[in-house]
């Protein structure tokens, strides 16, 4: 059955995180939301009787485990061994979100991660299976709560080995997450589609040629520089996927400039017409390693645009719109994503109305959060 929890991990999962709009947390440069909220909604129809703040507490452990996982075992820098941290941690972060929602005691819950950990995630596949991948690893943490929950125990040595990949790695530096403030609350909302590597570049540049009234004519070239371990992600020249069109600075660039109601297409066909790659071949893009200053809290961005009459340069710290997670931003932004799905304005009021209801639940607001959900 379609309904079935496990087949209703993988649907949400895969889909929401196929979106490329989903919610990232940058220092641990994971994309907690849709795999949590994938496993509360899948396990949700099996409590009928558990309180509703029941789910904000899964929500809020399982982005703890997320991005605490993902920072000890390397954070961004484990995109340049071809280690995908989402995927990575994802058993481990679907186990603890699951075990929240069974309400499981603490030794149970060591039970579920310690199943968890047995399933080793760490390589990223390429579409399209990469998001399938994604949320089969989702699955097994979520299976992993489940088991746990019936008597069923994990191996302790894969639960020690996960801590020793995790804690020591191989530079010999330990890394811990920032407990200061909630995961949930340290997340950032991508404001179109688009790997988050390219939006502060693509986001400047939108800026740059809406103050200055320009139009692709009036381009000569386009320099962008980015942080020296994006750089292999993001200069891509040859666009033949899907993955491509989206992680590509000189395929975002162009399509910012010619298309850019397409930035909110999710199907982002590839587009290689001679418009685009004559406009592609105007952008360069290079490592520029004092990005790195306040990274991985800030991805930071140089845009420089090149005209005939003058160069036009900005610095971005961060994607537009993305640093405040208002009503406001998120419906700017939901209407842009309906518009260009032909989803009724409607449909996205009704959306708003759901999630102000769920939200008044409060719970994210108490100050003793962070020591009722981790203990």
């Amino acid at each position: 059955s379609r309904d079935a929890p496990a087949a209703r991990i993988l649907e949400l999962a895969a889909r929401g995180r196929a979106t490329e709009v989903d919610d990232i947390h940058l220092g641990s440069c994971t994309t907690p939301g849709t795999g949590i909220c994938a496993t509360v909604i899948a396990l949700a129809p099996l409590l009928p009787e558990a309180p509703a703040d029941r789910a904000l507490h899964a929500i809020a452990a399982g982005y703890e485990a997320m991005t605490r996982c993902a920072t000890a075992l390397g954070g961004p820098a484990l995109l340049s061994q071809g280690i995908w941290p989402s995927r990575a941690v994802a058993p481990i972060s679907s186990a603890i979100t699951g075990a929240t929602m069974l309400d499981l005691d603490l030794a149970t819950t060591i039970e579920a991660v310690s199943i968890a950990a047995g399933w080793q995630c760490n390589a990223a596949l390429p579409e399209p299976s990469r998001e399938l991948s994604y949320a089969e690893a989702i699955l097994i943490g979520a299976v992993a709560a489940v088991s746990a929950s019936h008597g069923m125990h994990g191996d302790p040595a894969a639960l020690k080995d996960w801590e020793r990949r995790a804690v020591q790695r191989d530079d010999g530096e330990q890394l811990r997450a920032d407990a200061t403030t909630p995961a949930v609350l340290a997340t950032t909302v991508k404001p179109f589609c688009g790997a988050r590597q390219t939006l502060s570049a693509t986001s400047a540049l939108l800026e740059l040629i809406a103050s200055a009234s320009l139009s692709e004519a009036d381009i000569v070239r386009v320099r962008v520089a980015v942080p020296p371990l994006h750089l292999a992600m993001v200069n891509r020249t040859s666009i033949k996927t899907r993955l491509d069109a989206i992680s590509s600075m000189q395929y975002q660039v162009a399509l910012a400039l010619l298309h850019p109601q397409d930035l909110y297409d999710l199907q982002r066909s590839p587009i290689s017409d001679e418009a685009m790659t004559e406009l592609m071949s105007r952008v360069e893009v290079r490592a520029e390693p004092g990005l790195l200053e306040h990274f991985p809290e800030q991805w930071s961005a140089i845009v420089e645009i090149d005209t005939v009459a003058q160069t036009l340069s900005l610095r971005a710290d961060g994607a537009r719109d993305e640093r405040e997670l208002s009503w406001k931003n998120l419906h700017a932004k939901g209407e842009k994503l309906f518009a260009r799905a032909g989803v009724r304005s409607e449909d996205l009021t009704a959306l708003q109305d759901l999630i102000k209801c769920f939200s008044e639940v409060g719970a994210l607001e108490d100050p003793a959060y962070l020591v009722r959900i981790l203990g």
